[in-house]
C-alpha cells in the first residue's frame, strides 16, 4: 500500500513539474507589411491611435462584411479577386462548361446566383458565388 502511494506521488510530481507555464501570446501586437514600398512594420495600436486613417478603414469584421472603422454603417464593396465579380454570364458559361445544357439564370442577387438547366436527363440547380472565379456554393 505504501509503495503504491509512492509511486502515485511521484506521478503527481512528475506531471506538475514537467507542465509548462504557458504565456499568452502577443504574436498580434505586430504587423509586417510587405509590399511595392518595401517592409514596413506597423504595431497593433496604430489604428486605435490613427482611427481616420485610410489603411486602418480596409479591417473587415469577420462576421459582419463590415468596416470596423469609424464609420460602421458603411458597406464594404462586393468585388472578386482582383476587383472582379462574378455576373450572370459567367455563371451561365461555368454552368455550360459543368455539363449543363439549356442553362437559365433562375435567381441572383448581391451574394450568388442559381443557374437552372438539365444534366443527364435530370433537372438541376447550381449556385454559384459572387467571387471573381464564380465558386460553386451547392
Amino acid at each position: 500500500m505504501l509503495k503504491s502511494l509512492k509511486l502515485t506521488a511521484l506521478a503527481a510530481a512528475v506531471a506538475l513539474s514537467s507542465m509548462a507555464y504557458s504565456a499568452p501570446s502577443v504574436a498580434q501586437d505586430v504587423e509586417f507589411l510587405i509590399g511595392p514600398n518595401g517592409v514596413r512594420i506597423r504595431t497593433a495600436d496604430f489604428c486605435e491611435r490613427n482611427p481616420n486613417d485610410r489603411r486602418c478603414r480596409a479591417y473587415v469584421d469577420r462576421h459582419r462584411d463590415r468596416f470596423t472603422g469609424p464609420d460602421r454603417n458603411y458597406r464594404m464593396p462586393r468585388k472578386g479577386r482582383y476587383g472582379r465579380q462574378c455576373d450572370s454570364s459567367d455563371a451561365l458559361n461555368k454552368a455550360r462548361d459543368m455539363g449543363i445544357r439549356r442553362a437559365e439564370v433562375v435567381r441572383a442577387n448581391d451574394r450568388r446566383i442559381t443557374v437552372q438547366g438539365v444534366r443527364r436527363g435530370d433537372r438541376i440547380r447550381v449556385t454559384f458565388g459572387r467571387d471573381g472565379n464564380c465558386s460553386v456554393l451547392r
